[in-house]
């Protein structure tokens, strides 16, 4: 069953209570109080901000792995070319990553997810991780599963207040994710499969901004 509710301001990640009334000849019907969400999925950011990977972009996106992987990135006309071969055992974790400029456009508290475009040349079920990682090295994390299997460009949106904290390799207890603090953004995979090599493309990283809740 489906009801357009309209016209209203909705945004994405919110709950919203909506009074439904009704009335029939001869009868008195009590009103209802229905409590939904909103589909994130039907959104569209409202303002976004560019964070590369482009030759033309001032952010630098550089390969960061476990100690035994052996991992590189290589920019190119059809976005970011990353390559990662594993051990067999141990830390089997590579990531994309990119500073947070000291700019006001990359102040990640004026925005609601980051999203990237991305397809994997390596058909594997594994994940696709967004890490945030805070000036006191404390790690926030969100996966999409099995983003690996798609050959396909397909565009992934993380949702900044769905990220938990990283407890097995961050430094003291959850605080909470503080957006001002974050000094890096990681995109990458930590390979569960067994998969020996990888090869995966990420283009067109951006913040992005979606309408408020009314006020």
């Amino acid at each position: 069953f489906e009801l357009p509710i309209g016209p209203a301001r909705m945004a994405p990640a919110e709950s919203y209570a909506i009074a439904l009334r009704a009335s029939s000849e001869g009868h008195r019907i009590a009103p209802v109080v229905a409590y939904v969400d909103a589909d994130a999925d039907g959104f569209e950011p409202t303002m976004t901000h560019s964070l590369g990977p482009a030759a033309t972009d001032p952010h630098t996106w550089e390969a960061t792995s476990g100690g035994n992987v052996d991992f590189a990135v290589e920019l190119s006309d059809e976005g970011l070319l990353c390559v990662a071969g594993m051990p067999p055992a141990g830390d089997r974790w590579a990531m994309a990553s990119c500073p947070v400029l000291d700019e006001p456009e990359d102040d990640l508290s004026g925005y609601q997810a980051i999203s990237v475009e991305f397809r994997s040349e390596t058909p594997a079920a594994e994940p696709l991780y967004l890490i945030l990682i805070e000036a006191d090295g404390s790690q926030y994390l969100s996966p999409v599963r099995d983003a690996f299997e798609s050959e396909q460009w397909t565009r992934y949106r993380f949702w900044l207040g769905d990220l938990t904290f990283n407890r097995g390799v961050s430094p003291g207890d959850d605080e909470g994710l503080d957006l001002d603090q974050v000094e890096r953004i990681l995109i990458g995979s930590s390979f569960v499969t067994g998969i020996e090599r990888a090869r995966w493309w990420m283009r067109d990283v951006r913040l992005e901004f979606f309408v408020g809740p009314a006020d």
